[in-house]
């Protein structure tokens, strides 16, 4: 969030490293002196800690404030992510009320009868569930629209 992170090496009495530790952006400070950093809790009756000179590595992002639009680069996924969730809901009610035959049948056979072209016609009408999608079908003799 503060497009910064510091992370600070532990070593041990051979000088070798012993770990590294997450300084808390909000109280980590740098020095006058570009390789010196100090830890700062203001409002809190302690003294500032000074890292040992070279310990810390600052991962800088140039300015908080600067981002595009002047905002913080994580505002533009919320808006994603609360689309992302309405389509999941959306989804789950569709799937949930029985309507998941939600589609057009255009048919242009010539050689089918009228009693078969009823029977698809009735099936199409009574596949529809409690939801608010419909199915269609749509014959067409000779690629005349006579049959809606």
């Amino acid at each position: 969030m503060f497009g910064n992170a510091y992370l600070e090496m532990r070593t041990n009495r051979l000088g070798g490293v012993l770990s590294l530790e997450l300084a808390l952006a909000k109280f980590t400070r740098r020095g006058a002196n570009l390789n010196t950093y100090g830890f700062v809790q203001y409002g809190m009756n302690t003294q500032p800690y000074e890292f040992t000179k070279g310990s810390v590595f600052h991962l800088m992002e140039p300015d908080l404030n600067q981002e595009f639009y002047c905002l913080p680069e994580y505002l533009s996924t919320i808006l994603s992510t609360l689309l992302n969730e309405s389509a999941t809901l959306f989804r789950r009610e569709y799937y949930l009320n029985g309507s998941h035959a939600g589609f057009i049948m255009y048919m242009t056979d010539a050689a089918q009868n009228q009693e078969d072209v009823n029977n698809i016609r009735q099936a199409m009408k009574s596949a529809k569930g409690p939801g608010n999608f419909r199915n269609l079908f749509m014959y067409s003799l000779n690629g005349k629209n006579d049959g809606i």
